[in-house]
C-alpha cells in the first residue's frame, strides 16, 4: 500500500523538478488523478474510475485540512501557477501523511 503511495509521491517530485516551471494543464490533471489515487491507497479504499470521489473524503482518516476545497480550486484553475503551487503543497503533505501511517503501522501492526 504504502510503497505505492511512495512511488506517486516520487513521480510527482521528479515532475516538479523536471518540470522548471513549465506548467501544462493536462500534466496538472494527470497529477491530480495521481493524488486523489495515492489518497486513496493511504486510507485503504477502493479508487473510484468515475467522477465520484469527493464522497470518499468523508471516509478518509488521513486527508489534507480542507482537501475539498483545495481539489476544486487546482481543478477549477489546471495550468495557472497557484494551481500548481496548491498541488505541489497537497503533495507535500501527502509525503508527511504517508510517514506517518508507516511507522503508526510499524509500531502498531494489525
Amino acid at each position: 500500500m504504502n510503497h505505492d503511495v511512495k512511488k506517486i509521491i516520487d513521480e510527482w517530485k521528479k515532475y516538479e523538478h523536471d518540470s522548471s516551471g513549465n506548467i501544462r494543464a493536462e500534466t496538472i490533471n494527470i497529477y491530480i488523478r495521481k493524488f486523489k489515487q495515492a489518497l486513496c491507497l493511504l486510507n485503504q479504499l477502493p479508487f473510484p474510475e468515475n467522477d465520484s470521489f469527493d464522497p470518499l473524503i468523508d471516509q478518509m482518516d488521513y486527508k489534507p485540512l480542507n482537501i475539498k476545497e483545495r481539489l476544486s480550486f487546482i481543478e477549477g484553475r489546471c495550468g495557472q501557477r497557484l494551481s500548481y503551487i496548491q498541488l505541489r503543497e497537497c503533495f507535500r503533505e501527502l509525503e508527511k501523511m504517508e510517514a506517518r501511517v508507516r511507522v503508526l503501522h510499524r509500531t502498531n501492526p494489525k
